[in-house]
């Protein structure tokens, strides 16, 4: 269930996404400037580490959703995967047949739909109680709230990755990867400091 961590594939893409786009912005570099550096950026990255389907599709995901936020409206992040998925589709549609495809598609529409609510009850299960004004939190109880925010969006999208996954790979590989729930919220973020 780590895998990711060591192949070129969308995590890395990802990072290098948020990496260029920090950047940018740290430089008051503006949005439709970032997209057209970062778009690029990615699709040289991918060519750089050998062109393998993992990174195009990352590539061609994170330029579609980039796209969606320099136009005149909000990007819908849903929306841009399923245009993503047809533009990959559009140029190959054998890809449809193929386990990488697959698990990119539906890992990452779990993400979108289950990591909020996840969160959400996670968040909620380690706030302090929520009678308390926030004005009269001690310390702890601040740092609680911080670091329940942070911990809680690791392990629900770790979550929602995991069940994104789970009817493929037990189809695939007759595989149930437990340890990743535990590992992935430690390692991804080890990763992107790395």
């Amino acid at each position: 269930g780590t895998f990711h961590i060591f192949s070129v594939s969308g995590l890395h893409v990802g990072m290098i996404a948020v990496i260029l786009w920090q950047l940018l912005r740290a430089f008051s570099v503006v949005r439709l400037s970032c997209v057209l550096v970062i778009i690029p950026a990615l699709f040289f990255y991918s060519l750089v580490t050998g062109w393998k389907p993992s990174s195009i599709r990352a590539a061609t995901m994170t330029a579609i959703f980039l796209i969606g936020m320099v136009s005149s409206r909000q990007p819908v992040p849903l929306n841009s995967l399923c245009a993503a998925a047809f533009v990959i589709l559009a140029q190959s549609t054998n890809e449809l047949f193929n386990p990488g495809f697959q698990l990119s598609v539906t890992v990452v529409a779990a993400i979108l739909l289950f990591s909020a609510p996840i969160q959400k009850l996670l968040r909620a299960a380690l706030l302090p109680d929520s009678f308390i004004p926030t004005e009269l939190w001690t310390r702890f109880q601040k740092v609680r709230c911080t670091l329940a925010g942070i911990t809680s969006g690791l392990v629900a999208v770790s979550l929602a990755a995991w069940i994104g996954s789970l009817p493929l790979t037990l189809w695939y590989f007759q595989l149930v990867s437990i340890s990743a729930l535990v590992a992935n919220p430690i390692i991804v973020p080890l990763t992107f400091v790395i």
